[in-house]
Formats: C-alpha cells, structure tokens, sequence
C-alpha cells in the first residue's frame, strides 16, 4: 500500500495546474507529458489499480459535462452530488462552483482521489473523495454525474445497472461522453454537444464531439 505522502508528491511532479479548453474557469492538475506518465505511473504503482492515470487528462466528456453544469447552475444547486468515476472531479468542481451543497467524487484508483482533491483545492472549493466501489450500491444522492466512465466493455454492464437503478428511484442522471466512447443503453436525452480536445493530447490535432445526456 502506497502511503497517502507518497502519491501527492507523484501527483505534484509529473503533473501541472492547467485550464482545460471548454472550461477555463477550473485548473486541474495535468500530466507533464502525455505519454510518459504511462509508464511513470506503472513504475510507480508496480501493478494494479493507478496504473492507468487517467485522472491527469480533461477528458472531453468531462469537460463538456463540467462546462454544462456551469451555465445551468439550478441543476445542482443545493444538491447532494455523486460525481461517479471522478477521475480529476472536473465535474464535481464545477458542481460545487455552481453551488451544490456537496459532491463526493468516488473512483476505485487511489491516485485519482488524490488527485481529486487536490483539485478541488486548487480551485478553493471542497469535497469528499472515496475509492469505495459504488456501482453494486444504493447511494444517498440527489443527483449521479458520469463523465466518460465507460471505457471498458465491461463497464458500459456496471455503469448502466448502477444508472437504471438509480433513475429507477427518481434520482436525476448527467452524463458526459465523446464520440468514441461507449455509452450505456438508456432513453437518454441529448442537453449539450460541443468540441472539445483531450488535454494534455494523446494525439496531435483531434478534436472530439463532446456531449451531455440526461436520463
């Protein structure tokens, strides 16, 4: 078990503060070199959950997701907020720069909630992070965020149970993906559609379609 210490100071050097392009009012921590924190991160971790740092990108699903709850504030406002698979919690910043009364950012990497909330530090803003994994739960929110969470077959199974469950019981549902992204099967409603880049780029000059749903 790597020691709380210890993954800040990896997070605080391989990363930067940077404003992602759709949302220049949040900074967040990003990878110094886009490719190499791979490998820095796989060195670091020696196996198993942070090995994939997907926490040091603005995903454009996120950013788009982010960007959305900025100008419609009233979508969150006094809410109790689950920002599901946070990875950087750009999402979940915005929703308590919005002015949610909360916002727990859960993802199972220990280096992300790290990084989430160093993030929201940054951004003077505060929430809670856990690396419980929520998607067998029933949770106690008023409102689930995804942002580009299904990155795995197997997940697009696990995200959609846990949002059909949970739209099931009244529970509002936001949820921000890219084109080349899976989505999970759901009558969702189409609320945003921008363009926005993966930063730092993974590759030179792409430039995704980056859209908000709601369930």
């Amino acid at each position: 078990m790597i020691d709380h210490s210890a993954i800040t100071d990896f997070i605080q050097t391989y990363t930067r503060a940077v404003t992602p392009p759709l949302v220049p009012e949040i900074q967040l921590r990003q990878a110094l070199h886009a490719h190499d924190i791979f490998q820095d991160a796989h060195t670091f971790v020696d196996g198993g959950l942070g090995e994939r740092p997907y926490w040091a990108f603005a995903w454009p699903g996120g950013q788009a997701l982010a960007r959305h709850i900025i100008d419609h504030p009233d979508l969150v406002r006094g809410r109790r907020v689950l920002d599901l698979g946070s990875g950087s919690a750009i999402a979940g910043i915005a929703a308590l720069q919005s002015g949610a009364a909360s916002v727990t950012a859960a993802d199972i990497d220990p280096l992300a909630a790290a990084a989430a909330t160093l993030n929201a530090k940054l951004n003077g803003v505060a929430l809670d992070a856990t690396t419980q994994d929520l998607l067998g739960a029933d949770t106690a929110f008023d409102l689930v965020i995804v942002g580009d969470l299904v990155y795995e077959p197997d997940l697009k199974d696990r995200v959609g149970t846990f949002i059909a469950s949970h739209h099931a019981r009244g529970i509002p549902i936001l949820y921000g993906d890219r084109t080349t992204a899976r989505r999970p099967p759901g009558n969702f409603r189409l609320l945003a559609d921008h363009e926005a880049p993966l930063t730092p780029a993974l590759v030179d000059d792409f430039i995704e379609r980056a859209r908000v749903w709601q369930l």
